[in-house]
Parts: structure tokens; sequence; C-alpha cells
């Protein structure tokens, strides 16, 4: 069993540095994957958050593919706002961070996935 990588098609958005729109969400929905890392422009209570609306669709597909999910994002992303969620915590598999993690966010977060605090 050798790794592989997929170049996905689709629309090339300059500002997000990725491939958007129908054709790489279709692409993405005939996938199966075994682990996504996944980045997040914001985290709230709700859950993942996005600035951009055109990208949420494509990191759902994604999320539909993947039998484990790993958000790996900065302590800063926490308690920012974004325009459009995602998916919600409790979708994680493992929630990687640096160790600046304010105390009531690691309580939280605990008790919804596994949190890996990275030293900085």
């Amino acid at each position: 069993h050798h790794p592989q990588s997929h170049l996905l098609g689709g629309t090339l958005s300059t500002p997000h540095r990725c491939v958007i729109g129908p054709e790489t969400e279709r692409l993405l929905d005939s996938l199966t994957v075994d682990k996504l890392f996944l980045a997040a422009d914001a985290i709230t209570e709700q859950g993942l958050m996005e600035r951009s609306s055109l990208t949420v669709p494509v990191k759902q597909a994604m999320l539909r593919t993947a039998s484990e999910v790993i958000l790996v994002v900065d302590s800063s992303k926490f308690g920012e706002r974004g325009l459009a969620q995602v998916c919600e915590l409790a979708r994680l598999d493992h929630l990687v961070t640096d160790e600046k993690l304010p105390r009531e966010w690691r309580e939280r977060l605990q008790e919804v996935t596994d949190l890996v605090l990275a030293p900085l």
C-alpha cells in the first residue's frame, strides 16, 4: 500500500489558496479518506467558522469523506467571529493547538474532543 496524492479540480481561489466549487465538491464526495487535517478561520462555541462562505461547502465535503478529523489551529482563532459555520466541535476527533489556549476553552474542548496542546 503506497500513499497517494490526488489533485482536485475546480475553480482556483487565489485569496483562499485552494480550489472551490461544485466540481471540487463532487470529486470529494466520491472519495473516502482515513485522516483529514483541517484548518479554520475561527472557532466559536457553535463550532468551526469560515470568514468566506465560498470555502464552507468544500470543507463540508471534505468532512463527509473522512473517517478521522484533526483540526490544526493556533490559539488566536478561538473566540473569533466567522461568517459561516463549517461543523460543530463534536465532529472533531482531535484538535491540535498551542499552549496559549485559555483555560475555559481547554475545559470546554476536553469534553467534546481529544485536545492536544503543542508547545510554542
